[in-house]
């Protein structure tokens, strides 16, 4: 039995800038299993967000598949990516890119809306999943009114709130302290195994890559 959630298959991309043609992925091919929890490293500049763009569908490989249980979502047009996206995919990236006007409750629900789930029910959802990374009592605050760790539990809270098959973090801890850095690990690796949802990580920090259960280095 297949228990691969992602396969990608000799992915190239490349961008023009000014005279130069820059290559970032190469003929790259790599699976990721159901759970798994992943790093991506390498130097800055080696592709790893771009690799996250293509995994999410924000962005096209110039050739190569990236098979989601089977389903190449190169294949499929923008808008029906981002329904895909909206439903298995979660996102966290170094600057939580909470909306400032809205409450962390809200920020949590906002997926929600996105995808037609109506206002109560949204926010019911929202309540819960914010409980699971112990902020409910921070409900009602707005990001300016949190920590910066409080912002990307937050983040992490409106990533999982549509129950996605996987999560892609760029840079998460790149803003946080060592402290702060065990704690978000601790609650991704614990929400990972509770949900069953695989892990992605472009990183540059070894108490991030350490705890992960395999690197993939895009040198």
């Amino acid at each position: 039995m297949n228990d691969n959630l992602i396969s990608c298959i000799n992915l190239n991309k490349a961008y023009n800038q000014a005279d130069e043609h820059l290559t970032v992925l190469r003929n790259l091919s790599f699976s990721v299993k159901k759970g798994e929890r992943i790093g991506l490293t390498g130097v800055s500049g080696c592709g790893k967000s771009t690799l996250l763009h293509i995994l999410a569908g924000l962005d096209l490989p110039d050739s190569g598949e990236v098979n989601f249980n089977g389903k190449n979502i190169v294949q499929l047009d923008s808008d029906d990516r981002a329904i895909f996206r909206n439903k298995n995919i979660g996102f966290v990236y170094q600057f939580h890119h909470l909306l400032p006007e809205f409450s962390a409750i809200e920020n949590v629900a906002f997926p929600l809306w996105l995808s037609g789930e109506s206002k109560d029910n949204s926010l019911s959802e929202a309540k819960d999943v914010l409980d699971k990374v112990d902020l409910k009592s921070k409900e009602d605050s707005k990001p300016s009114q949190l920590s910066g760790g409080e912002r990307q539990r937050v983040a992490i809270a409106r990533s999982i709130i549509n129950k996605p098959s996987s999560i892609l973090m760029d840079e998460p801890t790149g803003n946080l302290d060592n402290k702060n850095v065990d704690n978000f690990m601790n609650l991704v690796l614990d929400l990972s195994q509770d949900l069953n949802i695989s892990l992605i990580i472009a990183t540059h920090d070894n108490n991030v890559s350490s705890r992960l259960d395999r690197l993939l280095n895009l040198e």
